[in-house]
């Protein structure tokens, strides 16, 4: 890891940290500090709503075993020297040629058409290399880049705060030798109209790919919830349940998960491989310090054929919501046994099991999470690029890049009587 940090950032300059910044708007000031471990308690004291992801024990986790590339920094926001917010930053290095992964695909099973079209976009994805500060999380989908006392302040002044927090921190990152190329705001789940608007005006640009699949949880029990939808879903799910009977599923713990931590990696990298977008490549110790900082908010299942492990899902329990992470499998056996399948109908399971209100599956696979009863949720980025020239041509490019969205919504559900 310490040898990507050293081909990004080449240092000119020392940093010093923590950085202290007054804002424009009266009595508003920040503090940046790149490491968990120098927060101050003031970290504690802008806690406003139950957020695991802005909390000591997952951000260390993150921090200690990295994705390839990322840095980190963390605000507090005070007011008249009283904290009342807090945002985590990544700066992390965008490259559209190994993140869009279908300008990978064999040209041999496409037409010329589709060939000259992705000849065209290979030239524009070498060109697409970024150092981008991200406010928010690149390993997560939803708003977990903030929080802040909505008592004291709203949300536009809020938006302003992030936006002009980043231009400092870019600046600052400037002299000590990382040029920073735009900034992104990360998955915004407010109103529209509010952040969009603000955002707009200070030349920002829309930035979205997919929604976020999500499912409310209002059953007592799985049987109940096999109940709920029709009988051609249930049918479906108990022929999945049969093609799985001879896999076994077993709960991972802190004792043999070091053991195991090179096969989990090998069956993620099959998966990553797979997806048609990836904004960050993950280190192979991120799910066993995950475990290890977490504890039981954070669980890994594997699943097993013949006593070998050929899948694993992982869940982080967020308060009321049980969020899905990062999971791998094995390619021909998720094809015999529909194992995917298995896994999404595992993770209702134990969301209804844990009395949880809600699921989040984030933003891959989105039909056969809908075949299962999740429904699209947006939420939208802004990003915006430092060179002028190149903020205006933004928008072609990132919708040149954009992943296709031609997934047919399922409704596994009764029509309610």
């Amino acid at each position: 890891m310490n040898h990507c940090i050293k081909t990004m950032r080449k240092i000119t300059k020392s940093a010093n940290y923590p950085v202290k910044h007054q804002l424009s708007q009266a009595g508003f000031s920040f503090e940046v500090y790149s490491s968990v471990s120098d927060l101050p308690l003031d970290w504690e004291k802008a806690i406003f709503e139950q957020n695991v992801f802005l909390q000591r024990p997952y951000l260390t986790a993150v921090e200690n075993a990295p994705p390839f590339g990322l840095e980190f920094n963390y605000l507090i926001i005070y007011k008249d020297l009283n904290p009342i917010g807090r945002a985590v930053f990544q700066i992390t290095k965008f490259d559209a040629s190994s993140s869009v992964q279908d300008l990978h695909h064999d040209p041999s099973r496409h037409s010329i058409w589709w060939r000259i079209g992705q000849y065209f976009k290979k030239i524009i994805a070498r060109w697409a290399k970024f150092n981008l500060l991200v406010c928010g999380n690149s390993l997560l989908t939803g708003e977990h880049g903030f929080d802040y006392d909505k008592s004291i302040i709203d949300r536009i002044s809020w938006i302003k705060i992030i936006e002009e927090s980043s231009v400092l921190i870019s600046q600052y990152l400037g002299e000590t030798g990382l040029k920073i190329d735009g900034i992104f705001i990360k998955d915004l789940e407010g109103d529209k109209s509010i952040d969009g608007a603000t955002l707009e005006k200070l030349k920002f640009h829309e930035f979205v790919f997919h929604p976020s699949m999500v499912m409310d949880i209002s059953w007592d029990n799985f049987d109940e919830y096999l109940a709920a939808i029709s009988s051609k879903y249930r049918v479906r799910a108990k022929r999945a349940f049969k093609k799985a009977k001879a896999i076994e599923r077993i709960e991972l713990t802190s004792e043999n998960f070091e053991s195991l931590n090179p096969a989990i990696y090998q069956l993620y990298q099959n998966v990553a491989n797979q997806a048609s977008f990836n904004m960050v490549s993950l280190g192979e110790d991120y799910f066993y310090e995950l475990k290890r900082q977490l504890g039981d908010q954070f669980r890994i299942f594997g699943y097993y054929q013949e006593g070998e492990l050929v899948g694993f899902y992982t869940t982080i329990d967020n308060d009321h919501e049980i969020e899905a992470h990062f999971l791998g499998m094995n390619g021909p056996v998720n094809r015999k046994t529909q194992l995917y399948l298995n896994m999404l109908f595992d993770m209702i399971r134990q969301s209804i099991d844990s009395g949880k209100n809600k699921l989040v599956l984030a933003r891959t696979a989105m039909e056969i999470k809908s075949s299962v009863g999740a429904v699209p949720e947006e939420m939208f980025g802004y990003i915006r690029a430092n060179r002028s020239w190149i903020n205006y041509l933004m928008p072609k490019v990132l919708e040149l890049l954009r992943p296709k969205d031609d997934w047919l919504p399922r409704r596994p559900f009764k029509d309610p009587k």
